[in-house]
């Protein structure tokens, strides 16, 4: 009797160790998906009355309010209404201005009528100046739209800087507030005129641009031209709360470059940072893009940015040769840019794939098996990633205009179906075909990324190779490991890597993946598919963390017994 209240007693302790493993798991991925969001959130406002040599998103949200007043598209009387507030603040800062002014056709008016478009210009000039940094935004709107966010809140920024570049020290170099007309039309009448004719070009020697297509989220570093290394070194030292990723430099690059004022300025050779926040961009182009839907906490990232690599390339000689190789990088936590040169990228993969081969061999893990079950891996992601986008369709065609929050939702819960539908073609395929290693499997995936990537887009390839590299840490380790601290362990080596990386990743393509209804030009409906693949990718990678008796076997040295 003793010896079965003892078996009892031990069979119940195990069962309570087992609960304890199994809970760690997805109270580990939900904080680290929560850490993996803090790149994401801009910093919070500044009050009216912060310090004068700081930059303060309440006092630049006064701007904002002034210029939103109604659409202000090229050519129109109320155009000329918020070049005159320009001007008139430059000059209540003791700031001259000058006009350029150039002819063009009406775009959104008459066929055949010209109208006047204006760029408004300032100088801060510097002591002893090398070139000057160049502040860039555009004030015209298209008809629809008031312009809150696109462009007002950069108008905002630049105002803002400026009084708080007046309120410190002067710097080195020379400031230039440049504020577009003629932007929204593809041929961006203002930033070429500027470019092929204004003096003031020959001077600039770094270009900061400020955009918007949405209502809220980070200043994300969209683009990057110039030297890329000694760049992101500078952006590293310069602004307080880092939102860069290579992953959308090469993307842009992939493209053509991203299609705003600072394409001017790229394509003469000028270095320089093009920044914009994303979320919230169903309003893009529409009525309710208003100056109460500028978030303040985005507007202070804007301004923050803006204010930060002023004044440090405004003390710096840009006229400085600089290094020029290509990098690799990406924000993690708040503050800290992770970056390394990109010639690394593939060398990288091709050690994450020899360490995999290792593991294989240490494992007596079967090659056929690994194929098998790459293959049934890949074609589960593909179906749940094809249905589900399919499902995103329908939503985007039924509801044009979602708001952010209930865009999150549908997103999660398309991620779950997906999972769903994954999870379940796995099992199912992998009982057809016996003795397929589904583990092993979504780690050669990763790595074949990873090597594509690599040799193809080096500054996306870390995308791919950290979640690799800890996949196959994660199969090296013990798998008679026992107890949550095992569980934390193993779940921390493949999470951390893998959603550091893939959350801002899949956020960034979500953004561009919403509906627009009011530019249908910039909506990319098919970007949803990526952002799902991404999400099922780490669903196939993490499963092993949950399973440990299916025809894969959990994480581990030990080959699966079949």
């Amino acid at each position: 009797m003793a010896t079965h209240d003892g078996g009892s007693k031990a069979a119940g302790g195990r069962r309570l160790r087992d609960m304890s493993s199994a809970a760690v798991v997805p109270v580990t991925i939900g904080v680290v998906v929560l850490l993996s969001l803090v790149p994401l959130i801009p910093p919070r406002a500044l009050a009216v009355d912060a310090d004068p040599v700081e930059y303060s998103a309440e006092r630049a949200i006064e701007h904002v309010r002034l210029v939103a007043q109604e659409p202000h598209p090229m050519g129109s009387d109320a155009i000329a209404r918020v070049r005159r507030n320009i001007v008139g603040t430059l000059a209540a800062m003791e700031l001259g201005s000058e006009l350029q002014s150039v002819m063009a056709l009406d775009y959104f008016g008459e066929p055949g009528r010209t109208v006047d478009v204006i760029n408004v210009m300032s100088r801060i000039p510097g002591t002893d100046s090398t070139g000057a940094v160049l502040l860039m935004a555009h004030y015209d709107t298209v008809p629809a739209t008031p312009g809150g966010n696109d462009n007002s809140a950069a108008v905002a920024t630049l105002l803002e800087a400026a009084r708080a570049l007046l309120a410190g020290e002067p710097l080195r170099n020379d400031v230039i507030l440049l504020f577009t007309d003629g932007e929204e039309p593809a041929p961006r009448f203002g930033s070429v005129a500027f470019v092929s004719d204004h003096p003031w070009m020959d001077d600039v020697g770094l270009t900061l641009n400020f955009e918007a297509i949405g209502r809220s989220g980070p200043s994300v570093m969209i683009e990057m031209s110039g030297p890329d290394r000694s760049m992101i070194e500078h952006y590293a030292a310069a602004v307080q709360h880092p939102a860069a990723f290579s992953l959308t430099n090469a993307v842009s690059r992939l493209i053509g470059g991203s299609n705003t004022d600072f394409g001017q300025f790229r394509d003469a050779g000028i270095a320089g940072f093009d920044f914009a926040y994303l979320h919230g961009s169903p309003i893009y182009h529409t009525s309710n893009d208003d100056a109460e839907s500028v978030s303040l906490r985005s507007l202070q990232h804007h301004g923050s940015n803006a204010l930060s690599l002023a004044r440090h390339f405004g003390s710096m000689d840009l006229a400085r040769p600089t290094d020029d190789a290509e990098s690799v990088f990406f924000t993690v936590g708040g503050s800290w840019v992770v970056r390394f040169p990109a010639s690394w990228a593939l060398p990288f993969a091709i050690l994450i794939a020899l360490a995999f081969w290792a593991v294989v061999v240490a494992g007596r893990r079967k090659v056929r098996r690994l194929l098998s079950g790459a293959g049934i891996v890949l074609s589960a992601v593909l179906a749940g990633t094809v249905l589900s986008s399919m499902v995103w369709w329908l939503l985007t065609r039924a509801r044009r205009t979602p708001g952010m929050w209930e865009s999150y939702l549908y997103l999660a819960v398309l991620l779950a179906v997906g999972a769903f539908i994954l999870i379940f073609l796995m099992r199912r395929l992998s009982r057809r075909s016996g003795r397929a290693d589904l583990a092993g499997g979504a780690v050669l995936i990763w790595i074949g990324l990873a090597v594509l990537t690599g040799a193809t887009l080096p500054g996306a390839g870390y995308l791919f190779a950290l979640p690799a590299l800890a996949g196959v840490v994660a199969l090296g380790m013990p798998a008679a490991g026992e107890g949550w601290q095992f569980s934390l362990l193993r779940t921390l080596t493949v999470a951390v890597p893998t959603l550091v990386v893939m959350v801002p990743a899949m956020d960034f393509f979500f953004q561009f993946a919403q509906p627009r209804p009011g530019n249908l030009d910039s909506e990319v409906v098919s970007l949803i598919s990526i952002t799902l693949f991404f999400g099922l990718i780490v669903v196939a990678l993490f499963r092993p963390l949950w399973a440990s008796s299916d025809a894969s076997g959990a994480f581990g040295l030990r080959s699966p017994v079949n």
